[in-house]
């Protein structure tokens, strides 16, 4: 697809009038500059300032821009090479705000970043016209799935208005369908890499698209390219290949690359998503973006589907739901479901819940995803042990996986390993023991989903009288948070001060160290407090 360019002249006062006999202005269209037939031994093309670019043959007439920027020829002969006629400046804009939109699928809808029309209209795939949104509309959500294009629409003839690729938006109902975990790590002006999690099955391979041009085929879960444009916008699709020849629907990602002007985001951890990390990562350790979802389902969905299957929990009789798919108990702890909707929710894969003495012990699974209509997705394997309630005494993690995505945002857990107290000891005088350590790799927006390490080198601790229990927080204990780029928090609670902590953020050689307040005014404590 062409990406529309601006042409731009500035006309270059030092070069004497004589010296363009043989050299006109080039023509600039989209990203490509053309020009009359010269009389030249080589003609060399520079940037505007006057950084060389590249030699072509005398008789070229025409050369695409790799990047948006200013140019102009040279045309090199015999003689003193001051003397070599040159011509006028032109600029190359990158026009992809005023040219064809540029889609992709987020989770059940079209989105692309903004272009300037008078209106966005929308296609099926066969060209079948649907609707027609405002200029600056950014997303668009269908009745059906299926394939659609998007045409910008300006003062000029129809047939040459812009328009994008076809998009499929596929139905999210069928997580092994559907590629998840979709991500991109941009690393320079050209360079980005695209990740993904494997499918389970044997015998997968991932295909990947660069717009509409396949690109590879891998058995792998990343791909990697330092072929991107600067300043420019590109869409990265993935789908998954069985080993009987069938093909998933595809997922997309947008890769947006820093234009000349612009610089990567660094470090990974900073003064700036310092207390925004530290909420989500303390609220990890304590289960809030998780532990509510794993009660509900051990504690009411897997009681009404067993009370409705059989009342003694032991006969392996599925359960019919009511989109055509089934949920099946393997016995008394364990049940299967196969594209279960249930409510507003579809159910897939396994999970097992352990109960001793009427309470939720353990809850595990190898693999399970549950996908809301309100267009969010929870999915959870490993093992959770533990009181599963909105206030636990106690739990602990074993190998736990989590995925939470809505529409606004993206966490993954990944290797937890954890364990959390909360409990009233009573002794002579009543008082409150909280602990909690462990570690666990992390991906969230707060940190634009780069991979980030936590652990405890030293448990974090804390006993206080029952009379004050609702402002506890911890007298021990060391949190260190890490990421791939060298950047790093670390925290500790063992300042002699039971009110405050001394927090360092490191970023290579600079350290920078300042004390924060455990005390609920903290926003971070806030958080974790739900306060």
């Amino acid at each position: 697809m062409r990406i529309p360019f601006v042409l731009l002249v500035t006309t270059l006062a030092s070069v004497t009038t004589g010296a363009w006999a043989n050299l006109t202005t080039p023509d600039v269209d989209g990203s490509e500059l053309s020009w009359s037939s010269l009389t030249a031994s080589t003609i060399n093309i520079h940037r505007g300032d006057g950084s060389y670019v590249e030699s072509l043959p005398g008789s070229a007439t025409s050369w695409t821009a790799p990047e948006a920027g200013e140019y102009y020829l040279v045309a090199a002969d015999e003689g003193d090479w001051r003397d070599w006629p040159r011509s006028d400046a032109v600029t190359v804009q990158d026009g992809s705000t005023s040219g064809a939109p540029m889609p992709f699928v987020n989770f059940i809808e079209l989105a692309w970043p903004a272009v300037s029309a008078l209106s966005i209209n929308v296609h099926q795939g066969d060209g079948t016209f649907i609707e027609s949104l405002a200029g600056d509309a950014t997303n668009w959500q269908p009745e059906q799935f299926g394939d659609y294009f998007l045409v910008a629409t300006n003062d000029g003839l129809w047939q040459n208005w812009p328009r994008s690729e076809t998009i499929t938006i596929s139905n999210p109902g069928a997580p092994e369908d559907v590629i998840t975990g979709l991500r991109s790590d941009v690393y320079s002006q050209t360079a980005a890499e695209v990740f993904w999690d494997r499918l389970p099955g044997s015998g997968i391979s991932y295909r990947v698209s660069k717009g509409a041009e396949s690109v590879t085929e891998t058995n792998g879960t990343s791909w990697f390219s330092d072929d991107f444009t600067a300043g420019s916008t590109t869409i990265i699709r993935v789908q998954a290949i069985y080993a009987d020849g069938t093909e998933s629907a595809s997922r997309s990602v947008p890769i947006i690359t820093p234009g000349e002007a612009q610089a990567l985001p660094f470090p990974t951890i900073s003064r700036d998503n310092h207390e925004a990390l530290l909420a989500e990562v303390l609220g990890l350790y304590f289960g809030r973006q998780y532990r509510e979802q794993l009660s509900d389902l051990a504690n009411n969905t897997m009681s009404e589907l067993r009370s409705l299957v059989n009342q003694d929990f032991s006969a392996s009789n599925p359960y019919a739901c009511i989109n055509g798919g089934e949920a099946l108990f393997e016995g008394p702890f364990t049940i299967e479901f196969d594209d279960c909707r249930i409510d507003d929710a579809v159910y897939h894969g396994n999970f097992n819940v352990h109960e001793y003495y009427g309470d939720t012990d353990r809850v595990s699974s190898s693999g399970m995803t549950i996908t809301s209509d309100l267009n969010t997705e929870f999915q959870f394997s490993g093992s959770l042990d533990g009181a599963i309630h909105p206030t636990p005494g106690f739990y602990s993690a074993v190998d736990m996986n989590i995925s939470v995505i809505t529409p606004d945002s993206e966490l993954q857990l990944q290797n937890a390993n954890l364990e959390y107290t909360f409990a009233h000891l009573m002794h002579s005088t009543p008082f409150l023991n909280t602990s909690f350590s462990g570690s666990f790799d992390l991906r969230s927006q707060i940190t634009n989903n780069e991979l980030i390490h936590v652990n405890t080198p030293s448990s974090f601790n804390h006993n206080q009288l029952l009379s004050d229990s609702t402002d506890w927080n911890y007298s021990s204990g060391i949190l260190n948070i890490s990421a791939e780029d060298g950047s790093q928090l670390i925290l500790n609670a063992g300042t002699g001060d039971d009110d405050t902590v001394n927090i360092q953020l490191v970023n290579g050689t600079e350290v920078e160290e300042f004390q924060q307040s455990w005390l609920p005014e903290w926003t971070v404590w806030q958080h974790v407090l739900g306060r």
